[in-house]
């Protein structure tokens, strides 16, 4: 059962997320936990495991950029911390590759908490980039995306296809989800818990007090409109792969197969990586591969990022997906 509370931001709901975080973490006798966090060196993303709540002051889980699938790396960070309690702070199509491995894998929830934040949209790497560079400040993209979360983000066309297909860009059924579609951030943001941690810790301590009803009803509509128009977005794409190129499991594995001396799609592929899909030994790759991982996809589009030849693999998964999970 969702139960949602309100933060008042002030202005500043980075901040305002960072300190929520970090107040848990004490509250819940966190050791370390595995996000994504800025490296001011080198002025790039990636993903950390970190034992000191203080390295939450180089997070932004509202960042337009995505460099990895996290999910991947969840079953070895809970092995080198066994019996202690640990955290993971994820975006839903993460959460959707973790709720997989979790399935598949009988991966251990016990001590771990997850985190998951609503998704307005990312990048792909380049172009953020360009417009990081462009703006003087990586900050400035994540001011822009956040100034449109009432509406649910603008502009979907200049975010990376798999974000414009994305079935579930909405946090939820995580121990703890940060919400910011459908609602003014600069003056509040929702958590919403299920799974029970709010018997661990009293919410009551970290939040100003339950959602307003009416607020809660415009995140939800807002929500329902952002999947509403994903899958629109999915089946005009859909109907265009499928009329122009015949595009079938067939096809895909005979593509697949022109790229024999290439893995890269799949090394970055969090479903590949944990449930073994992979080339054979001659480089091929089997019918009955290709159908098990496009039928786990969880359509987070590492592929298509990493892609060396830049093929439209998150469309392309996308379709291939649907016409399987419409067999089922």
């Amino acid at each position: 059962m969702r139960q949602s509370w309100m933060i008042e931001t002030r202005g500043k709901p980075l901040e305002a997320v960072n300190k929520l975080v970090s107040d848990l973490w004490d509250s819940l006798d966190i050791s370390h936990m595995l996000l994504p966090l800025k490296d001011p060196e080198k002025n790039t993303w990636k993903t950390e495991e970190i034992s000191d709540p203080g390295n939450l002051k180089r997070s932004n889980p509202f960042t337009p950029l995505m460099m990895e699938n996290i999910a991947q790396k969840i079953p070895d960070f809970r092995n080198r911390h066994p019996g202690e309690k640990i955290a993971v702070l994820l975006r839903p199509c993460e959460f959707s590759a973790f709720k997989k491995i979790e399935q598949k894998n009988g991966l251990d929830r016990k001590n771990m908490v997850v985190l998951s934040t609503d998704c307005l949209g990312t990048y792909p790497s380049d172009e953020y980039s360009w417009r990081a560079e462009r703006k003087s400040s990586q900050e400035t993209l994540t001011d822009e995306s956040l100034k449109f979360s009432k509406l649910g983000g603008i502009s979907q066309y200049r975010y990376r296809s798999a974000c414009q297909l994305c079935k579930n860009p909405i946090a939820n059924q995580a121990d703890l989800n940060i919400n910011i579609a459908g609602i003014p951030v600069r003056h509040q943001i929702m958590v919403s818990t299920y799974n029970g941690i709010n018997q661990q810790v009293n919410m009551d301590n970290f939040t100003d007090g339950p959602m307003p009803e009416d607020v809660l009803t415009q995140h939800d509509q807002v929500s329902d409109k952002m999947i509403y128009r994903n899958e629109q977005t999915r089946n005009r794409l859909s109907k265009a792969l499928v009329e122009n190129t015949s595009l079938n499991l067939e096809n895909l594995v005979h593509q697949l197969n022109e790229c024999q001396n290439c893995q890269t799609c799949m090394e970055v592929c969090p479903i590949c990586n944990i449930f073994g899909f992979s080339r054979e030994d001659d480089g091929s790759v089997s019918p009955e591969t290709v159908a098990g991982w496009m039928v786990d996809c969880v359509g987070c589009g590492m592929c298509e990022q990493s892609c060396t030849e830049h093929k439209p693999l998150a469309a392309i998964f996308a379709v291939i997906h649907d016409q399987l999970a419409n067999l089922e």
